[in-house]
């Protein structure tokens, strides 16, 4: 198992009022991160990938990945963005008259034996998110960390995004290990969120020119912003920005740097 720290030259010793655990998971990977959520400075993180796709096998790698942490203080908040490609943001009139198990399986079919829905709604933004979560996930982060709140990590997104400037036409997309979401954000509101699985870092580049098309924003004046939670999604997402870059695809774009997703996280909790 492969851990990767990093931690600031500053020492904050056991104080731990102001700091937050955030943590990414999905069935590839696992990232824990320590945030000031005063700045939403990162000051440790550790990550690895899974090898056991069980139940039992994710428990107990999840146990050794903590375990070799040692980060043993209390923070003064916890938060857990689940990572799933099923998932759909729905307005919440639409789902106040329906029931979410109906409507995942209207969205996505059955679904696996080991995963059950949930949602989070946003009601400063009139939406929900619909999604899928295995049992697995909330027995062990709930038994380890009891005041967790857990929610799916585009609901953190949205959330975290919309606490900042959203009027102008903005591209959104973020890197995950085997799928990556977009949104397109305009007038302060959500015009077109979805998730496509990916293979190379040029079906990325194929869905993002798709979508852009789709909704005539090809040739219209756009801020994008990319976001990632290892260092293997900010390298690929740096390697869509600079495809699209030398070939022009995007003329009146300007991107951002890849940002740390995880640091969304605090905005929210």
């Amino acid at each position: 198992m492969e851990i990767f720290q990093r931690v600031r030259t500053k020492e904050h010793g056991n104080k731990v009022k102001g700091k937050q655990l955030a943590v990414y998971i999905s069935r590839t990977s696992v990232v824990a991160t320590e945030v000031l959520r005063s700045n939403r400075e990162v000051l440790r993180k550790g990550h690895t990938h899974f090898h056991e796709a069980t139940p039992g096998g994710y428990k107990a790698e999840l146990e050794q990945f903590f375990e070799q942490l040692g980060w043993s203080d209390d923070y003064s908040e916890y938060s857990l963005a689940w990572g799933s490609p099923s998932q759909a943001v729905l307005p919440l009139s639409i789902y106040n008259d329906s029931h979410p198990k109906a409507i995942y399986q209207l969205l996505f079919g059955d679904h696996q034996d080991d995963a059950a829905t949930d949602f989070n709604r946003l009601m400063e933004l009139s939406l929900v998110v619909v999604y899928e979560i295995p049992d697995w996930v909330k027995s062990f982060f709930v038994k380890r960390f009891p005041h967790i709140e857990i929610k799916h990590e585009n609901a953190f997104f949205l959330r975290g995004t919309f606490q900042g400037s959203t009027f102008s036409k903005s591209l959104h997309f973020t890197v995950h290990d085997d799928y990556f979401s977009i949104a397109l954000i305009e007038h302060d509101e959500l015009l077109f969120a979805n998730t496509y699985a990916y293979q190379t870092v040029e079906d990325i580049l194929y869905h993002l020119m798709y979508v852009l098309d789709q909704n005539n924003w090809r040739k219209a004046s756009i801020k994008a912003s990319s976001y990632f939670y290892t260092e293997e999604q900010r390298e690929r997402a740096l390697a869509v920005i600079k495809m699209i870059e030398q070939h022009q695809l995007l003329k009146q774009t300007d991107f951002d740097s890849p940002q740390e997703a995880i640091k969304l996280q605090p905005l929210c909790v």
